[in-house]
């Protein structure tokens, strides 16, 4: 497989088009979420980060930053890239993004039927399951202790445009 190179990026950015065009793909069209709902005015202010195959977007998330917080959100892996650790790779580069920027806790509503995949890179269930845009979902929370310090993977570029 051609390699991944993992974009960090703010809007307006030459990769938000493709961003968008995937979150429609996986999560209006795929799952049914509504527009109104996918798609916010808090993309504006968030950090967005991109997986990039040499012909496609094939991963994308954003990264709310708020105080010594940080919400991962809208993390979606096109089809044809599924299975392949695209997910894993990207959520790991946002954990390491945040803990460089000192952010200690970090958070994320996962759909239920994927926490297992959140709780194996640290995640715990926090609070009561609830539904979002119809879909069962549970909050789920990150801590880092204060003093620990993460490295990006520069064998996975993760540049800032």
């Amino acid at each position: 497989m051609p390699s991944i190179r993992y974009i960090l990026f703010k809007t307006p950015s030459q990769y938000w088009k493709e961003a968008i065009q995937l979150r429609r793909k996986v999560f209006i069209e795929e799952q049914g979420v509504p527009e109104a709902i996918e798609l916010d005015d808090r993309d504006e202010s968030a950090c967005h980060l991109v997986a990039l195959h040499p012909q496609e977007t094939c991963g994308v998330m954003r990264i709310l930053l708020e105080d010594n917080h940080a919400k991962l959100g809208r993390i979606a892996t096109h089809p044809n890239y599924r299975h392949q650790g695209i997910g894993t790779a990207m959520v790991n580069q946002a954990i390491s993004f945040c803990h460089i920027a000192g952010i200690q806790t970090i958070s994320l509503n996962s759909q239920n039927y994927i926490t297992h995949f959140y709780e194996k890179l640290g995640f715990q269930s926090a609070g009561e399951p609830f539904q979002e845009a119809g879909i069962p979902h549970i909050h789920m929370v990150l801590n880092r202790p204060k003093g620990h310090h993460d490295e990006l993977n520069l064998a996975e570029p993760l540049n800032q445009s």
